[in-house]
């Protein structure tokens, strides 16, 4: 026998008695955040890594998005092409008109050589794209975005600004929590875990944003959670 099946053989062998760390308790149960620490905590890691977080409603996020557009000067905003987007499109139009609107319309696929194309639009002609968050994770402080063909996962990583809207009532503790939530559901292809703007550091330890993506990033964040006192009331 040579060598090589010598290691082969006794790499099988092992695998036949070896136990998962969790079966031998040598992982202690993951801590939970408290719910009543989860707002703050998120708010704080948030502002920590240099996010604009821009408090909203859920009558009300589509206007505030367009004053956001306003005082932020965007020329440019690409959209997912998402059941709301048409109703989005027709409030940005009135709002904000300087605003050119682009749909994300088109597969990576149908971008080659065409030098009109989404690739285009996309990686030179749009300064901010709009995502939505699909959970949130308190205790670190992150967006959770499942991509597929309402979220393509460039309108977030491309764009040098990105906007997210979160709703608060999709928010959960941790990774765990937002996984068992899933459990029996089809995962998508991608998942993209947002806890800030792009950055980098170099040998110098000096701090540069957007160098692999956005160097920016704005969450318009949807107040859907009634507090203790209006659910008392």
């Amino acid at each position: 026998m040579s060598a090589r099946n010598n290691i082969l053989a006794r790499l099988r062998a092992g695998q036949t008695n070896q136990t998962t760390a969790s079966s031998r308790d040598e992982l202690p149960p993951l801590a939970t955040l408290p719910e009543a620490q989860w707002r703050s905590r998120f708010m704080e890691l948030m502002a920590a890594n240099h996010a604009d977080i821009v408090e909203t409603t859920a009558q009300s996020w589509q206007q505030t998005l367009a004053d956001e557009l306003n005082k932020r000067q965007v020329g440019s905003l690409l959209l997912a092409n998402r059941a709301e987007t048409g109703a989005l499109k027709d409030t940005l139009a009135a709002q904000a008109s300087a605003v050119a609107l682009q749909v994300f319309d088109s597969s990576v696929e149908h971008w080659q050589g065409n030098p009109g194309s989404m690739r285009s639009q996309l990686f030179s002609n749009t300064d901010a794209g709009l995502s939505y968050a699909s959970a949130v994770l308190a205790e670190t402080g992150s967006l959770v975005l499942e991509t597929g063909p309402q979220e393509p996962r460039t309108l977030s990583l491309v764009p040098p600004l990105s906007i997210i809207v979160a709703r608060e009532s999709d928010m959960v503790s941790g990774l765990t929590d937002y996984m068992a939530g899933r459990a029996g559901k089809a995962m998508p292809t991608n998942l993209l875990f947002v806890s800030g703007p792009s950055k980098t550091a170099d040998i110098q330890q000096t701090l540069a944003y957007g160098a692999h993506g956005p160097k920016s990033l704005l969450i318009l964040w949807i107040n859907d959670v009634a507090s203790s006192e209006e659910a008392s009331s």
